[in-house]
């Protein structure tokens, strides 16, 4: 018996797909510290969102802030 779900045909699961040009596909590695890394998952437990989505959040300030220049 196979232990995969069947569903029903035409029935698209998962997350709808985002606007045009609001969806998130470009990746960007970066290196820090063993105290970086340290204080980043402590921020972001503090603020009880991911570790990615502390880092996305200090992205997007920084380059909003640049913008306003």
């Amino acid at each position: 018996m196979s232990t995969f779900r069947k569903t029903t045909p035409g029935v698209v699961m998962g997350r709808p797909p985002k606007p045009p040009g609001t969806e998130r596909n470009r990746r960007v590695v970066t290196f820090v510290t063993e105290d970086e890394y340290a204080e980043l998952k402590m921020l972001a437990r503090n603020r009880n969102i991911s570790l990615s989505g502390l880092c996305n959040n200090m992205v997007t300030t920084a380059l909003c802030r640049e913008r306003l220049k």
